[in-house]
């Protein structure tokens, strides 16, 4: 995907004062740019690719010292992009959600997948284009050009960066000459007077306003009228004129060049923003990670004492359980002993109480 350029927020429905800020800004910077961005990808070979595989600050600080700020920056932000993307393409969610959008759009001999739709609207949502009907509609417009969806389809790039913008103008600029001619002459002089981009940038811009948009547009566009009025508006038949065609072309390309400006810090905030986020998430979840470890430790800690005062516990009644009954059998002991004396003692009395009666009896029986 080129490099994308928005200033559509400051555009009001129906303003034809803004069309050449809308033209600079926006659908025909990444238009132009396409994928002119340079792939300095080629460039990291050897020990590079080691370091290359370290994680955040070590590799970020050696891209910066080996091919400097702007190629680290860029390729964070596609790290970044590319881990977003993986995490879009695996949502269930959204997978049930362009499933239907495939099922909408494979109609009329096409067969469009779901992964194809979601890898489409992916390259949509980095233009910032998140509006679901226009996604459907920039889909609806790429199948009816090219009969192929997304990165396979030529006009891919060109339909999303006019979109970007496109919302902002109704179809009023196809029929009404005042409006239509503005915008045609602003595609013209920002496309480098190519008359033929411009035609097709209408074509486009038409196709999104309504089904059919590009034929009910050149129908009006072959016109002899049409072409008359054109020429005469862009006739270069004097050197004043050529002056002014090239100061206003030169003028929108510092319009394009600042807005891409602007557009590199709001993406550049964007991703800190984000990265700072995925920091606090990430945070958050090791300190509830820390807080779970920590409440399973006291609770295991609570188990075992437990059961260690449980054993202590039962250590203790098998004391006295042993103790009671050493404590009855000395008893049993105690009382078996006294028996035996209480008996031996009532044998031994009565032998003296024999041996007196017998005593007495002799007594008697004496003369």
């Amino acid at each position: 995907m080129g490099t994308v350029i928005g200033a559509g927020s400051a555009l009001t429905m129906g303003d034809a004062s803004k069309i050449p800020q809308f033209v600079a800004g926006g659908a025909v910077a990444g238009y132009v740019a396409g994928n002119t961005a340079a792939n300095v990808t080629g460039r990291v070979s050897g020990v590079a690719k080691n370091v290359l595989k370290q994680p955040g600050n070590v590799r970020r600080a050696y891209e910066e010292e080996a091919y400097g700020l702007n190629y680290a920056r860029n390729r964070d932000i596609k790290r970044q992009n590319d881990i977003r993307k993986k995490n879009f393409m695996r949502d269930d969610a959204e997978k049930i959600k362009y499933h239907d959008m495939a099922a909408k759009l494979s109609k009329n001999g096409n067969t469009f997948s779901t992964a194809q739709v979601m890898d489409a609207v992916w390259d949509m949502k980095k233009a910032g284009i998140n509006d679901e009907k226009l996604q459907e509609k920039i889909l609806k417009v790429e199948a009816r050009r090219g009969s192929k969806i997304g990165s396979s389809n030529r006009d891919h790039e060109k339909i999303i960066n006019i979109a970007q913008e496109a919302g902002a103008f109704d179809r009023s600029y196809i029929y009404n000459y005042e409006k239509r001619q503005e915008l045609e002459d602003s595609f013209y002089y920002n496309l480098n007077s190519n008359e033929k981009d411009e035609e097709e940038a209408m074509k486009i811009f038409a196709d999104l306003q309504e089904v059919g948009g590009a034929e009910k547009y050149m129908k009006i566009r072959n016109t002899n009228k049409e072409k008359e009025k054109r020429q005469e508006r862009r006739g270069i038949s004097s050197t004043q004129d050529k002056r002014k065609a090239m100061d206003r072309s030169a003028n929108d390309r510092k319009a394009m060049d600042r807005s891409a400006d602007d557009k590199k810090a709001r993406t550049s905030a964007a991703t800190n923003s984000e990265a700072k986020d995925t920091t606090r998430v990430a945070r958050t979840k090791a300190e509830v990670e820390d807080r779970k470890l920590t409440k399973n430790k006291r609770e295991e800690d609570i188990v075992k004492a437990k059961g260690k005062r449980k054993a202590m516990d039962g250590s203790a009644n098998e004391k006295k359980a042993r103790a009671s009954k050493v404590a009855n059998s000395k008893a049993k002991d105690s009382t078996t002993v006294a028996e035996a004396e209480y008996k031996e003692l009532k044998k031994s009395t009565n032998r003296q109480t024999q041996r007196n009666n017998r005593n007495n009896r002799n007594n008697t029986t004496l003369p």
